[in-house]
């Protein structure tokens, strides 16, 4: 016999539960909380979704694969490398559409040595994202809009880090136009030859 259909979005649900989770974090979302958000009652709540842990897996894993999705849109638009790395890092860091930083982020300062297997899904992220990063930088020195000696790998955990920390000083409320000239520092620093050693 066929279960019943489900009578709710769940896309959506898991969207008004990541919004939910973003603006407050894990530990601080009331069930309640979620289940407003979500338009459902608790109890249909924990019916569709197991547990607010499960809901919260969930909705970071939307969250990683929407970033990951305009990350590529933005690494492989048809315009030289650094401004592209420039376009993908200030989406990342959340600049100018809200001041919550990064979920991921958020996520893996939250979870780091309390929940190691919900902190590998924001790290699986970061590692997903440095790959990309570290791919535009070598089609960038392909084209030559990026100098030869700066090491891809190298350079795109540079840029990461920045991103990432560019991201927490957004949430601090932290002038927008200021981050992105920061992140545009980072970008531009890989068109210029790396400084012999003295």
């Amino acid at each position: 016999m066929a279960g019943r259909p489900r009578l709710f979005d769940e896309e959506a649900a898991v969207g008004a539960a990541m919004d939910v989770f973003w603006r407050k974090g894990y530990a601080s979302t009331t069930p309640q909380e979620l289940a407003s958000a979500c338009n459902m009652a608790k109890g249909s709540l924990y019916n569709a979704f197991k547990s607010k842990a499960n809901l919260f897996a969930l909705a970071l894993a939307a969250y990683n694969e929407r970033k990951i999705a305009a990350l590529t849109t933005a690494l492989e638009a048809p315009a030289p490398a650094p401004e592209c790395l420039l376009s993908a890092a200030c989406s990342l860091a959340g600049l100018g559409s809200h001041r919550n930083g990064c979920f991921a982020t958020n996520s893996a300062v939250e979870l780091a040595g309390v929940d190691s297997e919900m902190a590998d899904v924001p790290r699986r992220l970061f590692s997903q994202i440095e790959q990309a990063f570290a791919e535009c930088i070598r089609r960038g020195q392909r084209s030559g809009d990026i100098a030869d000696e700066h090491d891809p790998a190298r350079s795109a955990a540079v840029l990461l880090a920045t991103v990432i920390g560019v991201s927490v000083l957004a949430r601090t409320g932290r002038d927008p136009r200021f981050l992105t000239e920061l992140l545009a520092d980072a970008v531009s620093a890989l068109t210029r030859p790396v400084p012999a050693p003295h």
